[in-house]
């Protein structure tokens, strides 16, 4: 038999092998293209950029509560609450802060005198987060020594641990 010679029908044998490396091709190619569409929409293929984050907010002083008339251990209280607010928006501004420093240093800018007044700034916050942290501690003992129940206080022992941890690991 010489290659001239073919029997009918048996053109298609030829062509089986590469339509089915073809046919396997295109449904792998499928496969592949719906596991990185599913694997984009999830978040994995998602840019990891520090300009891709949202920059925390600036917290706006809350009114403080007022002390004057109240009984002694309404006024303990109120006087505790007024220092855990302080406290929540000095965390809340030091974060902010920290957050502008570490996104002008990976973007190199400002430089001079912007990258300063935002270090500035950050330990201006970090330092007022401390004295905060302070202060609510001073106020969470003198709430116990003046009797206030043990219940009254448990919000304000949960965020003091939290407060303790927290320097524990700095």
């Amino acid at each position: 038999m010489h290659a001239t010679d073919r029997r009918p029908g048996t053109e298609w044998i030829r062509f089986g092998p590469k339509l089915g490396r073809w046919g396997l091709t295109s449904v792998l190619f499928w496969i592949l293209l719906a596991a990185g569409f599913s694997a984009g929409a999830s978040g994995f293929l998602a840019p990891r950029s520090s300009a891709s984050e949202e920059s925390p907010a600036w917290a706006a002083p809350a009114k403080r509560l007022d002390v004057a008339g109240l009984s002694e251990e309404e006024a303990s209280l109120a006087r505790l609450e007024n220092a855990r607010m302080r406290l929540l928006e000095a965390e809340q501004n030091a974060a902010a802060a920290t957050f502008n420093l570490t996104r002008a240093r990976t973007r190199r800018y400002p430089r001079g005198e912007g990258l300063t007044a935002l270090k500035q700034r950050q330990a201006e916050w970090q330092l007022e987060q401390r004295e905060a942290e302070k202060d609510f501690a001073r106020f969470l003992d003198q709430a116990r020594r003046e009797g206030v129940g043990a219940g009254r206080l448990l919000p304000f022992d949960e965020l003091a641990e939290e407060i303790e941890s927290r320097n524990v690991r700095r």
